[in-house]
């Protein structure tokens, strides 16, 4: 770990730091905290956290969204917090990683992926080039939500006041160096779809996920297959057919039940279809 020690210590020269257990470090600026935990050189997470509902306690009072999860995997990470939905927009972020790469942070690890859903999912796009990512798994990604698709893209309001002229807000160009980029969404999203599509780089992989809504990472959780969906990733050796039959474990859980239902709306023939095909008394998970 002495390269990986090198860098920390030079970006320790630039940005306000705290030690944290484990080995960890957190490095704190206007808008964010970078939590650290440096495992092994052989692979690094950069980890982007969705949007979440506790903006209310400063980014370096919560906790490392993913940590346990990487924790268990024995990889390093990099954990992303921001101070408010901003969508990882703030200057200071692209300056920071700036500065971890030119102290050759990434440089010491043998794999970088970046990881992130929704709001997250973008960060991991966004960032996969200055990462220098091999590997960038972004769930149900937000890929542009500049002034272009604001007449079809009207969920999220704080993302008016971000500025996305930045190139690195140009994903096409951020992913175009990483080797195996993945998407999963629904594709009976709408909304979803629509920001997808926004992506024509030939070499994305795109996993879908029919009916299951915005809500996807939820849904890999309660069908056990996204540790499994990670590591495939992590370990470049992503299956696409199995990782489809793994998928049909969704008409097991209330999750989805009531994702379906929800769409059926009103329409009765709709909601008896679904009610008799997914009997409740034998789903599990949480509605």
């Amino acid at each position: 770990m002495a390269k990986t020690t090198t860098s920390v210590n030079k970006i320790k020269e630039r940005y306000e730091s705290q030690d944290l257990p484990e080995g960890g470090v957190s490095f704190r600026f206007p808008g964010y905290a970078i939590d650290c935990f440096f495992r092994n050189e052989a692979t690094c997470v950069v980890a982007f956290s969705p949007k979440t509902k506790s903006y209310r306690r400063p980014a370096e009072e919560r906790p490392a969204w993913g940590d346990e999860f990487l924790k268990k995997r024995g990889v390093s990470g990099i954990h992303v917090k921001s101070g408010q939905a901003c969508w990882y927009r703030k200057p200071q972020l692209e300056e920071f990683f700036q500065v971890a790469r030119d102290a050759g942070l990434f440089e010491t690890f043998d794999t970088v992926m970046t990881y992130g859903g929704s709001m997250g999912g973008f960060g991991a796009l966004s960032f996969a080039g200055l990462t220098q990512a091999k590997i960038c798994l972004s769930i149900n990604p937000q890929i542009d939500l500049g002034p272009a698709v604001r007449s079809w893209e009207t969920r999220f309001k704080m993302a008016l006041k971000q500025d996305w002229s930045s190139p690195l807000c140009d994903i096409e160009r951020q992913i175009k160096g990483v080797e195996l980029p993945v998407l999963v969404y629904d594709p009976y999203h709408f909304l979803d779809r629509k920001q997808v599509d926004l992506i024509k780089s030939d070499h994305a992989v795109r996993l879908h996920v029919p009916f299951v809504g915005h809500q996807m990472p939820a849904h890999l959780q309660e069908m056990r297959i996204l540790s499994s969906l990670f590591d495939s990733c992590l370990e470049r050796s992503l299956d696409e057919m199995s990782f489809y039959r793994d998928a049909r474990k969704r008409r097991n859980l209330n999750r989805y039940r009531n994702t379906l239902l929800n769409l059926c709306g009103k329409k009765d023939s709709r909601r008896k279809i679904v009610e008799a095909s997914l009997d409740e008394s034998q789903l599990v998970g949480r509605p």
